[in-house]
């Protein structure tokens, strides 16, 4: 019987081939920069010049067939000195893999992108100076954000940096609008803890919910508190600043409308710190759609309460 998952592999580590080709040319690019002006001056041929060029290239594929091929504790042994005869610079292998998996993730190549993810471990999808799953979702690849998922878990989605702005967060931030598919992606596999997680108090203590308020995206909005609910809903920030105060002092009517909705007088009597509420805030904006709809809202629960 044949041997499918040999040939699969081989495959993989031949179509990776072809992606490197682009992110070759720009590893190499201060090597080849000084033997292109001796090429330019006569100094040397262009055969010696393309000779050269291959040669550096046949290296770095070669550094690619061997970790796609490593076992497991590789990095363990690979800081040991294993490698170092294969390295044309002196990078490390682990930097050499997380350079061919940002080529992947920025070119939209989700099954290289896993194959790359798998053989990196968390010790690559954790890396925060160089978080790899941050970098996808800023190039707005779905499906490459959905096998990072896939391969790192729950440990992966619920990482975040030091302020403690999570994934998320920055997938909320993305302008002009969020793509939704990848917010509900990292919500399933987050689910309410990552809906209630805050950014730390120095850096404001915002949740999701109050930055797709605040920035007027209705169907981030709806996802989250489809996951967060009502502890979510109720949730404030540093200065008591709801969600429904954030997205009146935006002017975002139909956010407003929806929260109302959802949340009801409760939410509609909440104060700040200062005492500000949302009807304040919109008043204070100019914001005389949102004022009036706050304002029904009020009128209809006093209304409701005198029965």
């Amino acid at each position: 019987m044949a041997d499918n998952g040999g040939a699969d592999r081989e495959q993989q580590i031949l179509s990776l081939e072809t992606l490197l080709q682009s992110e070759l040319l720009g590893t190499i690019a201060a090597v080849l920069s000084t033997f292109e002006q001796l090429l330019l001056l006569g100094s040397i041929t262009r055969a010696c010049y393309r000779n050269f060029k291959d040669s550096w290239e046949g290296i770095w594929i070669a550094r690619v067939r061997m970790i796609l091929s490593l076992p497991e504790g590789y990095w363990q042994r690979a800081s040991e000195g294993m490698l170092f005869a294969m390295q044309p610079s002196n990078t490390s292998p682990q930097a050499d893999l997380q350079r061919v998996l940002r080529a992947a993730v920025k070119q939209g190549k989700a099954e290289h992108v896993r194959v790359l993810a798998q053989a990196g471990g968390d010790e690559l999808l954790l890396n925060r100076g160089n978080n790899i799953l941050w970098y996808a979702i800023r190039c707005g690849h779905a499906d490459v954000v959905h096998e990072l998922v896939m391969v790192g878990g729950r440990n992966v989605v619920l990482h975040s940096m030091d302020c403690g702005c999570t994934h998320l967060h920055f997938a909320l931030g993305c302008r002009p609008h969020p793509q939704i598919s990848i917010v509900e992606e990292l919500l399933s596999v987050g689910g309410k803890e990552l809906a209630l997680m805050h950014v730390r108090p120095a850096y404001g203590g915002a949740t999701c919910l109050q930055m797709s308020a605040e920035n007027g995206h209705l169907a981030a909005v709806e996802a989250l508190l489809a996951v967060g609910g009502r502890e979510l809903l109720m949730a404030t920030d540093v200065g008591g600043r709801s969600c429904l105060f954030l997205a009146a002092k935006a002017g975002h009517l139909q956010v407003v409308q929806l929260l109302l909705d959802v949340g009801g007088h409760e939410l509609l009597r909440m104060t700040t710190h200062k005492g500000k509420s949302a009807v304040d805030v919109s008043q204070k904006k100019g914001h005389a759609d949102v004022t009036a709809a706050l304002m029904q809202a009020w009128s209809v629960h006093e209304s409701q309460a005198a029965v």
